[in-house]
């Protein structure tokens, strides 16, 4: 809730607390007397730090500040847990496509936007980087720009084929895990 900027947050309404109200029959309550206070964190708040806080303040949801004091963005518990371990699915969240698809001679297409651990499982390996990072972001940490579809690279002992770009981001590409030999080689 917000009063004439809807950067300046007042107060945080959970749709949970209106339907507790309904159900208690309190129809004319005033929203704000139902609303919490906000919990306001720096962008650059530990993770650790902020699960904790959030945990103390039995609260699900922070807003992010800038060092002017300007929201940012919101953040929620699920935001944060995420980070840590990985997409959370629950029944309200469509369940993504199939990320990864076998292909002849030991290849692969894949999402970039899949989680590096879906490489990993397949080819029974650990990659440089934390298993929650996407095949993207591995992409781009090396390459440091956006390939071009049908662009082909090796990186980390793969033949790394964009299969699928656009100008802001790469959409699918095929991994071939390279032999010991094509690997020492430098192919």
């Amino acid at each position: 809730m917000y009063e004439n900027d809807p950067t300046d947050i007042k107060k945080i309404l959970h749709l949970w607390e209106v339907l507790e109200a309904l159900a208690r029959n309190e129809p004319r309550i005033r929203l704000k007397d139902i609303a919490t206070e906000p919990l306001f964190c720096p962008e650059n708040q530990p993770i650790d730090e902020l699960l904790t806080i959030l945990r103390k303040r039995k609260q699900h949801m922070a807003v992010v500040v800038d060092e002017h004091g300007a929201m940012q963005g919101i953040v929620t518990l699920e935001d944060l847990l995420e980070e840590l371990v990985g997409e959370i699915y629950d029944e309200s969240d469509a369940m993504p496509e199939e990320e990864v698809m076998r292909l002849p001679d030991n290849r692969i297409l894949v999402n970039g936007g899949a989680e590096l651990r879906v490489v990993e499982r397949f080819f029974d390996l650990d990659l440089p980087g934390k298993p929650t990072d996407t095949v993207s972001l591995w992409i781009l940490g090396h390459t440091e720009r956006i390939p071009k579809t049908e662009e082909r690279f090796l990186l980390d002992g793969f033949e790394v084929t964009v299969q699928g770009a656009t100008r802001s981001r790469i959409e699918q590409v095929i991994l071939r895990r390279l032999t010991d030999s094509e690997a020492g080689a430098g192919a």
